[in-house]
């Protein structure tokens, strides 16, 4: 049993007394200073006076910002102006005392602290968030959300006071048994929240020891009251979100199917959509692989992950895509051709702004990595959109690598990207951040470094953050046994727009549908300097099988199965189809995908009989 009380560090940390205070002379407090700064780390160590030197550049930073916004910071800019100069000149002199160097050191970094805690975004703001024992048994993007998986440990918990008191207060304590927590929203309200548990006493021994467990999800008022299941059946079901309308989407094994590129069972889990009750969970997607992260945008659409890697790379392409919130016109927003970073989970919508926070994380371990904003203003691949939050992390798998925690890694082995501070904490993380606006945020970070496929991560690795873009990091809270993610404020927000569904009622009754191709020359890459014919239409087959190549199905490693729905000759503004092909077709595009190839018909008898067809050379 958890005390009422929870008092922390990580496994990097060295726990001592500690008090339940989170004032600015707590001893917790100065332990991550320290670590934050490198004072007398046992890697890459920096003195007082540098350390003090980046403090008050960001707090120069942050006052600027305070100023240019209009917020009220009080006597604190004053102050803050006085001592700046004082601080700098004795940072600077070389003949300082090493004692009053650790006291200015100290000092700078309490009144920064009274500032970064004054900021009106997080006055008077209780914070609700989940521990958890992170990742699972197995770290990967797939298998860190089954129950299967998962350790026990953790609940739904509240900071009243954050930055003030590091006591917080448990809400599922005594209503639900022992188990395993992820994911919580608010409802827009601020009066409800909705989470996923799964029920377990021990860890498994190995992902195919508990196939029955599974996550479910739970509704609860705001005060831990009035809880109820709203999910009861066999399959995985978590990230839950209230949409505008009051329903809720989701993400959820309930498609069928299996994952392609590995040993199984890994089901495929997509998004799905309830009634606000829980009444008729049905899934909204039948991709072909993977989905994570639903979230509504601040103009009513959802935005989410999706991996997507069919006749491609399996390992890049986990980017971020658009849809209604019924599961109508799903759309790429950032990232499908995109190599760096990997893949981007977590996306959230920023108050007041077009652009999205999420985590630039790794595909061979769980979602951590380091925090960004992409503006698809910007364009809708490469670096160009993406703004670093935390450049202190590099992303994880294709900036930096991720220990396999059995002395290999996955990532590059060239052209890595070194920072102080992967210097002084190799493979330190970030993940689940929440906006206030795009330089503020709420924030789990991790001194202990991220660990990938075949191993797991430390179960406390993640304390609970406020963070903005300057570089500054709050402690505001850390637990002994678990990490503490997904936190968010408990307080109400601003409804979003319903989206309006893009299916006409009468189609759907007749299992019709009217689809567009805008032009197919306008692709990437580039398609060669030819004349397209012949378009085929082909539905891609979810996977009914557990393990990869069983059977084999393709050519290349872990090919999907695939079948011809029709011939579309140039020229033709109606494609007339056998009623099989019609039902073919519906179901498929159910599916949101639609692939276009462009072959020779003697090439396609060839394929036919299993023979390797060359494909165009693309210049």
């Amino acid at each position: 049993m958890h005390r009422a009380l929870y008092l922390c560090l990580s496994a990097t940390f060295l726990s001592g007394g500690l008090e339940a205070t989170a004032g600015t002379g707590n001893p917790l407090l100065e332990k991550d200073w320290r670590m934050q700064d490198g004072i007398e780390t046992a890697r890459n160590p920096q003195s007082y006076p540098a350390a003090v030197k980046r403090l008050l550049l960001r707090g120069d930073a942050l006052l600027a910002d305070f100023s240019a916004t209009g917020s009220d910071m009080g006597d604190l800019a004053d102050e803050w102006r006085s001592k700046r100069q004082v601080w700098q000149g004795l940072a600077d002199s070389g003949n300082t005392p090493a004692a009053d160097l650790e006291a200015l050191w100290r000092n700078t970094h309490i009144l920064l602290r009274r500032m970064a805690l004054a900021n009106p975004l997080v006055r008077n703001m209780p914070v609700v968030f989940v521990k958890q024992a992170p990742g699972g048994f197995f770290s990967h993007q797939l298998t860190q959300y089954y129950g299967s998986c998962a350790r026990p440990g953790g609940g739904i918990f509240v900071l009243d006071a954050p930055g003030e008191s590091l006591e917080c207060r448990p809400l599922t304590a005594t209503s639900l048994p022992e188990g395993s927590y992820q994911h919580l929203d608010v409802s827009r309200d601020g009066q409800r929240m909705i989470f996923a548990f799964c029920q377990l006493e021990t860890p498994p021994k190995d992902r195919d020891q508990h196939p029955e467990r599974v996550f479910q999800l739970y509704e609860m008022r705001s005060d831990g009251t009035n809880l109820r299941r709203l999910t009861n059946d066999a399959y995985d079901s978590f990230a839950p979100r209230y949409l505008p309308d009051k329903r809720i989407i989701f993400i959820s094994t309930r498609r069928g199917g299996f994952h392609r590129c590995g040993r199984g069972p890994c089901a495929v889990y997509t998004l799905a959509l309830m009634e606000a009750d829980g009444s008729n969970p049905r899934p909204i997607s039948y991709h072909e692989t993977n989905e994570w992260d639903p979230a509504v945008l601040n103009d009513g659409r959802v935005i989410y992950t999706r991996w997507d890697y069919v006749d491609r790379n399996a390992v890049f392409y986990q980017q971020l895509w658009t849809v209604r919130q019924d599961g109508t016109d799903v759309r790429v927003l950032y990232g499908n051709n995109t190599r760096n970073p990997v893949g981007v989970w977590e996306a959230r919508a920023i108050p007041g702004s077009s652009r999205i926070m999420a985590t630039a994380a790794a595909h061979h371990a769980m979602t951590a990595g380091s925090i960004i904003l992409v503006d698809p203003m910007r364009g809708v691949d490469g670096m160009e959109p993406l703004t670093r939050l935390t450049p202190d992390a590099p992303f994880p798998e294709s900036e930096t690598a991720v220990s396999n925690g059995t002395g290999g890694a996955w990532g590059p082995n060239a052209d890595r990207i070194v920072t102080p501070e992967t210097e002084r904490w190799p493979g330190h993380c970030y993940r689940s951040s929440y906006p206030l606006s795009e330089r503020y945020f709420l924030v789990s970070y991790s001194y202990d470094p991220l660990i990938g496929e075949p191993s797991h991560n430390v179960a406390n690795m993640f304390g609970l953050y406020l963070a903005d873009s300057f570089g500054n990091r709050e402690l505001l809270y850390r637990d002994t046994e678990l990490s503490s993610l997904w936190a968010m404020p408990l307080r109400s927000a601003k409804v979003p727009p319903v989206s309006k569904s893009v299916v006409n009622s009468d189609d759907a009754v007749r299992n019709e549908g009217t689809f567009f191709l805008q032009n197919v020359y306008q692709a990437w890459p580039q398609l060669p300097q030819v004349e397209v014919k012949r378009l085929r239409l082909l539905q891609v087959l979810p996977k009914t099988t557990p393990h990869a190549n069983d059977p084999r199905v393709g050519i290349p490693h872990a090919s999907p199965g695939k079948q011809l729905m029709s011939d579309l000759l140039k020229g033709h503004e109606k494609v007339e189809l056998t009623a099989d092909e019609i039902d073919r077709l519906v179901t498929w595009m159910d599916a949101n995908a639609l692939f276009f190839g462009t072959f020779d018909p003697a090439d396609q008898q060839r394929q036919r009989r299993g023979e390797r067809i060359a494909g165009p050379k693309l210049e």
